[in-house]
């Protein structure tokens, strides 16, 4: 009986820690990763700039706003060299790697499409939420993808929003910075 008691308790204590995190939103990852993605992750950082696609805007604001609102909030948000979001980017960029934002995703099948051409790509919005899947594209292969949900964000300055973006980028980068001695650098600056 006292096991049972014990089974329940903690049974509670988990289903009330998901329902905490399934109301505020959060990260995690949502699809397979390849072998190599913060290499390629690092080439892009390498050229000084990052081609980055946004698709959807869940917020009243006019789209080239919102898209450089989020390129600012993932500016200098992972490990690596520095470089500009350029959501200026063109069709070329199909072909070449990329990151892609996309607001209010449709969470079916499509969420593996996220580096098909942006067109064909259709949005879900929630209300009261904000959710975004985002991915490291090389043509229209997906390198690894992340996604976060947020609810009840103002707009994109609201703090919780640009530290859900910060979160997904910071994902992509490397998990050790080869300049620091703490992590056996190995780096010409060390």
């Amino acid at each position: 009986m006292k096991r049972a008691m014990k089974g329940l308790a903690g049974a509670a204590v988990v289903a009330s820690v998901v329902a905490a995190c399934a109301g505020s939103g959060g990260v995690y990852s949502v699809g397979p990763e390849s072998a190599g993605f913060r290499m390629e992750f690092d080439r892009l950082a390498g050229s000084g700039t990052i081609p980055t696609t946004v698709i959807g805007n869940p917020f009243a604001v006019e789209k080239p706003a919102f898209d450089a609102a989020v390129a600012d909030a993932v500016h200098g948000q992972y490990i690596g060299p520095e470089a500009t979001f350029d959501t200026k980017t063109g069709p070329e960029t199909l072909v070449g790697g990329r990151i892609v934002f996309w607001f209010d995703p449709k969470f079916d099948p499509s969420i593996h499409k996220i580096c098909a051409d942006p067109a064909t790509l259709g949005h879900a919005p929630e209300p009261g939420r904000v959710a975004v899947a985002m991915a490291l594209c090389v043509g229209s292969t997906s390198k690894v993808q992340f996604a976060g949900t947020l609810d009840g964000v103002t707009g994109p300055t609201d703090k919780r929003f640009r530290q859900m973006l910060a979160d997904t980028t910071w994902s992509l980068s490397s998990t050790r910075d080869p300049m620091m001695d703490s992590d056996q650098c190995t780096g010409s600056n060390c």
